[in-house]
């Protein structure tokens, strides 16, 4: 095993706050409860909300290509909604189950939880205000496809068929009556009135969409995946490597930011009433808070 280069005599310590037992055992516990809980948020229905009256106003279009490509557009933001739903629960159900190893984890929940921040941070961007066809969705398909032509480039066998995929997606663009515009100094996409940059910066968008609560999260999430030599080297001890239980908790309190989020996402975008989903995650994540803290310190006292 390559050993981590000494740190500063300031970090080089043993975490105040190692992870307990009951306290892993909590954090394990209440990821699955919020994750049980935004999964039955939905009726067997769905009532009449922005996807379906979106989706009639597209059916009633004139035959032709426009339409055909604006009702792909509005296939794909569903789509890409369903797999960042997916994608975001998968980590999470691992996160549930690193956080019980031993020796306890010291930089991978952190890791783990961004992925369900920046997913759901992804799929309120495409679904608020709730206008799937909007700009945002061109200019993010499009940067999408520029971004694999250039990591094809690297490899001459998949050259074309990335130039080809970009001139797919430029042609699709065109049908949909999309625009290449500047505006306020970036490039991006109109699309009837509404215009989006081709850049998608994820740090803003997180700000827009966990709760005031695990807004501060996001930098400690981002900064354990750029510094992770740092907290191997902080976490360190003589008998190797004890996980700290504020990273832990970090990582948590991150998740069940992005859960709310998404049900509250979810529920605008299908006209689903999410209050009494919202109001039991709420009074549990307070309930967890209490106790959490209690199981927190077992193991120093």
């Amino acid at each position: 095993m390559i050993e981590p280069p000494e740190a500063p005599d300031e970090i080089n310590h043993v975490p105040l706050v190692p992870i307990s037992e009951p306290f892993a055992k909590a954090c394990s516990e209440i990821l699955v409860t919020f994750r049980d809980l935004a999964d039955q948020a939905w009726p067997d229905e769905l009532p009449v909300g922005v996807f379906r009256q979106e989706a009639d106003a597209l059916i009633a279009l004139p035959d032709g290509d426009r339409k055909e490509a604006r009702l792909f557009l509005h296939h794909m933001v569903l789509t890409c909604g369903e797999l960042m739903w997916l994608h975001s629960h998968e980590h999470i159900r691992a996160l549930e189950h690193v956080i019980l190893m031993q020796p306890a984890p010291v930089w991978s929940p952190l890791a783990l939880a961004r992925v369900p921040v920046e997913s759901g941070a992804l799929t309120r961007y495409l679904w608020e205000p709730s206008i799937p066809l909007a700009a945002r969705v061109v200019s993010l398909r499009m940067t999408e496809v520029r971004n694999e032509s250039k990591a094809a480039g690297f490899w001459l066998e998949g050259a074309g068929a990335a130039r080809a995929s970009e001139a797919g997606v430029g042609a699709l663009l065109q049908d949909a009556g999309a625009v290449r515009m500047r505006r306020g100094g970036e490039d991006g996409y109109s699309v009837d009135v509404e215009h989006a940059p081709l850049r998608y910066k994820i740090e803003e968008r997180t700000k827009d969409f966990l709760p005031s609560w695990a807004k501060g999260t996001y930098h400690l999430l981002s900064g354990a995946v750029h510094a992770r030599p740092w907290l191997i080297a902080r976490a360190r001890t003589e008998d190797g490597w004890e996980g700290e239980a504020a990273t832990v908790l970090t990582a948590v309190m991150a998740v069940l930011g992005s859960l709310t989020s998404d049900v509250k996402t979810w529920g605008g975008f299908f006209g689903v009433d999410v209050s009494p989903t919202l109001e039991q995650m709420e009074q549990t994540r307070l309930n967890f808070i209490a106790q959490s803290v209690a199981d927190g310190y077992i193991s120093v006292q």
